[in-house]
């Protein structure tokens, strides 16, 4: 999206399907109308009940930094996506203390998020940051002794999938009907099938009252000084 963006490609789309997302995914919307968000997916922390026990698990992001995690926490290499919330949550200097913090820790880089899971539910290793919960969440509903558990207490970090209209397409009025079309009931109630996050009804399998950090798009300079500070403290880990 970001690209789209720089290169002025998008038509910008006033609608009123907008009305019906619900209040806690409203930062979603772009006031300037280039984007419409159609669901949301969620970078969290997780982790094997098998090998943590409840009490034992972090409650917070910079938990992970704790000496008990070390060499048992995985992440994919470095993503704009889970830097850009980070940033969002903690501010640039917390986001750096909390990479160097991690890197110290001797996190694990593996890539894929749902490879990583399932490795996590094998007893790879025991914690996940920067994780889609929908994967854990399949398992369990699968075999409700899978060892998976969510962390509830961190905020989670939260963007939407967008739709973007090009400016200078052929059909815009058949697009501006599909976008329209993607927050009806049929298509929200299809990401609640599939247990992504619908915008306009209740989560799957997320309560009410969870914590979310909702974003959008951060700025180029932002973002490489991001993936930068990932670079120094975190770099190529394996």
């Amino acid at each position: 999206m970001a690209i789209i963006l720089k290169h002025n490609f998008v038509a910008k789309f006033p609608t009123p399907a907008t009305k019906k997302i619900l209040k806690q995914y409203q930062n979603f919307i772009d006031p300037a109308e280039r984007w419409i968000p159609w669901y949301w997916a969620e970078h969290g922390i997780s982790y094997n009940t098998n090998l943590i026990k409840p009490d034992k698990a972090p409650k917070t992001w910079f938990d992970l930094c704790k000496p008990e995690f070390k060499g048992q926490v995985s992440f994919d290499p470095s993503e704009t996506r889970f830097l850009a919330g980070l940033h969002v949550m903690m501010g640039e200097e917390k986001t750096k203390e909390c990479l160097r913090c991690m890197g110290q820790n001797q996190i694990i880089i593996q890539t894929g998020h749902t490879q990583r899971m399932e490795l996590m539910l094998t007893g790879d290793h025991a914690l996940q940051g920067d994780n889609y919960f929908y994967t854990g969440v399949e398992a369990k509903r699968k075999d409700p002794k899978a060892p998976f558990a969510m962390v509830l207490t961190a905020p989670i970090l939260s963007f939407a999938g967008g739709m973007i209209i090009n400016k200078n397409a052929l059909n815009p009025y058949a697009s501006a009907l599909f976008v329209d079309w993607t927050l009806s009931a049929d298509s929200q109630n299809m990401i609640n099938e599939i247990l992504r996050g619908p915008l306009t009804i209740k989560h799957p399998y997320l309560p009410d009252n969870v914590k979310l950090v909702t974003y959008n798009v951060v700025s180029d300079d932002i973002t490489k000084r991001l993936h930068d500070a990932w670079g120094q403290y975190i770099g190529r880990m394996k």
